[in-house]
């Protein structure tokens, strides 16, 4: 539902600013422990975060999705001072830079290969 993809929005921008995520375990139970606990590490000195920033992504990663930034719709996020300097209206009118033209729906010519050029090891599932 919607509480989820904004809580996700909030790992993604703190993953885009920090340049890892949030929350981090050895084991999948340390993890959760991390996210139901709200501990977020945030970088400190020279690499901290702009006071703004730090409180979208907290509101963002709010653990009751009920109180969460967004529960009330889009517009919510979209007012957040994070947000003030950016146009809206001007974003939406913006011409992408690059637009693929794609020979179908299955085109990947815009990817990389999977598979590292040379043979499959031995040990890789065949079809």
């Amino acid at each position: 539902g919607k509480p989820v993809d904004w809580w996700a929005m909030g790992i993604v921008l703190y993953e885009f600013l920090v340049g890892c995520v949030p929350f981090f375990g050895d084991t999948p139970e340390e993890l959760f422990g991390q996210v139901i606990s709200d501990e977020i590490l945030w970088p400190e000195g020279d690499e901290a975060l702009p006071p703004d920033a730090q409180h979208l992504i907290s509101c963002l990663l709010q653990p009751d999705p009920l109180r969460r930034l967004g529960a009330g719709g889009a517009q919510e996020v979209k007012a957040h001072g994070f947000f003030a300097a950016l146009d809206w209206t001007g974003l939406l009118r913006q011409k992408a830079e690059f637009v693929p033209h794609l020979e179908s729906e299955e085109d990947t010519s815009y990817f990389d290969s999977e598979r590292p050029p040379g043979p499959l090891p031995k040990s890789a599932p065949r079809p």
